[in-house]
């Protein structure tokens, strides 16, 4: 959408890996277009991943898998669960957001 006269992104994903989503829209803000088209590439299984269920859900599963995987709580964080009224993602959020 910058390439189109946008100033900015709203973005699932950069909840999930903030740097690469600023590094791409700081590319193509600056015309970078060569580099921010590469940078706008790599995020797509990303972006697929984010969207592969309604929102919250898979972004709430790969934010847990990440935070589980490097902490003490060994994939028994409460993130996974999400809060109250809230139901698990579905088993192919958690898959996908293992893969990017």
């Amino acid at each position: 959408m910058i390439a189109v006269g946008a100033r900015g992104v709203i973005s699932v994903t950069s909840n999930v890996i903030p740097r690469a989503v600023s590094k791409a829209t700081d590319l193509a803000l600056n015309g970078d277009r060569e580099r921010a088209r590469a940078a706008h590439l790599a995020l797509l299984p990303v972006h697929e991943a984010m969207f592969v269920e309604a929102n919250p859900g898979p972004v709430k599963a790969a934010m847990a898998r990440a935070v589980c995987s490097r902490t003490w709580c060994a994939g028994r964080c409460a993130g996974e669960r999400g809060r109250a009224g809230q139901g698990p993602a579905a088993i192919d959020a958690y898959t996908r957001a293992e893969r990017p």
